[in-house]
């Protein structure tokens, strides 16, 4: 019961509406299950790119957290990333490069900035695209923005995890965007599930 109060309070913020799923679906979660949701896009409702992962770790949000912060290392263990360069660093953002290969050998990158928030039990590491000046139109995303939110499980050591992630691919050619789209599910699953094995493989030591 108190790990469902914890709940409530977090997703009262505008950005978490994803309480009543992680309710609904806490055993299923906890298995080690995956449960995956897709929300159509306001401005084109055609087009489904507000994709929400949830899912458990049995390691804490700590442990987490270094994992999903060490972006350079992304190309090891998350889908469709063949590099990421760090632009800049401050006190409070890391902007990063991406450099990503999509399915039929379509390449695309885009710079992010990454902000870590921290409340009582609760890690937000959250993420957007921001001006490129180098780059062309053609060469880069729409938009790209998501969250990981790290709940401490207050029964046991283990996190429940939230993936939430937008994309706009924007002009994809051959018309292969609705491709992007269905693909980009399949994508968050990976990407927790990768996620999810690197942060066992560093518990056991193995890199």
């Amino acid at each position: 019961m108190l790990v469902l109060l914890i709940f409530s309070a977090v997703f009262m913020q505008p950005e978490h509406r994803y309480a009543d799923e992680i309710k609904k679906n806490q055993k299923k979660i906890k298995t080690g299950q995956i449960v995956t949701m897709v929300e159509d896009n306001p401005s084109n409702p055609k087009t489904k790119s507000y994709i929400t992962g949830l899912a458990f770790f049995d390691t804490s949000s700590e442990q987490i957290l270094k994992i999903i912060k060490d972006l350079e290392n992304y190309h090891l263990f998350m889908p469709n990333i063949e590099k990421v360069e760090i632009y800049k660093v401050s006190k409070i953002a890391i902007e990063a490069n991406y450099f990503t290969a999509l399915p039929f050998g379509i390449k695309k990158k885009y710079r992010l900035t990454h902000k870590i928030s921290t409340a009582k039990d609760i890690i937000t590491f959250k993420w957007e695209k921001v001006d490129w000046p180098e780059i062309n139109k053609e060469e880069t995303l729409n938009d790209v923005k998501g969250q990981w939110i790290l709940i401490k499980d207050t029964e046991s050591s283990g996190t429940f995890v939230v993936y939430s992630a937008y994309l706009d691919a924007g002009h994809i050619p051959w018309g292969l965007g609705w491709l992007v789209n269905s693909f980009t599910k399949k994508t968050v699953e990976s990407i927790i599930a990768n996620t999810r094995e690197r942060c066992n493989a560093n518990l056991k030591g193995n890199f």
